[in-house]
């Protein structure tokens, strides 16, 4: 099984792919391969930074690089794999013609996630739930293909996994996807 993890910042897409890592699926996320590349040309990791980048790759590479890079270490290693932070439509279009690839929408309120975002404390997090979600409203009203397409790349999604509970809750929730995806197989 290749699962690929979308969702809005904080909605829980890191740990639905730690949770598929405890059952044995190694893990890509693409938003590691941009920091790798922010680190690479000696920039911060900031939020700020990073998606400016990874537009930029998306306007040299096409729209779809991310997933096309992550495909490289997928096939040369073969397995189960859980692929998160994807963020643009032709990404989800890459990664479909991998056998076994289904999507997986990770959601929660705009207000839980930014309860997270203040906790994580890693990037410049807007203060109020007003600013959060005129943020997060500025990076999804985008179009094209050198941007993230998050609200879009929602919408492809095979399945809904909801986030408003407790991690053991969330491990329940991802053991029956597992499941139904292995009987579909």
């Amino acid at each position: 099984m290749i699962i690929g993890i979308v969702g809005q910042n904080c909605s829980g897409k890191d740990t639905v792919a730690d949770i598929l890592s405890e059952y044995g699926f190694s893990t890509i996320d693409l938003g590691d391969l941009v920091r790798e590349e922010a680190r690479r040309r000696g920039e911060s990791t900031e939020r700020e930074v990073i998606i400016p980048i990874a537009n930029e790759v998306r306007a040299a590479e096409g729209p779809g690089a991310w997933a096309a890079r992550a495909v490289v270490r997928i096939e040369s290693s073969g397995g189960d794999w859980a692929v998160s932070s994807i963020r643009h439509p032709k990404e989800v279009e890459i990664l479909r013609q991998l056998p076994g690839f289904v999507l997986w929408n990770v959601t929660t309120s705009a207000e839980r996630r930014h309860e997270r975002a203040l906790a994580r404390g890693r990037d410049k997090v807007a203060s109020t739930l007003e600013e959060f979600k005129e943020k997060e409203r500025l990076e999804n009203k985008s179009s094209g293909d050198t941007v993230q397409r998050i609200s879009d790349c929602e919408a492809l999604a095979d399945e809904t996994l909801t986030n408003d509970s407790t991690i053991e809750d969330l491990k329940k929730r991802v053991s029956t996807l597992i499941d139904d995806g292995s009987e579909k197989a």
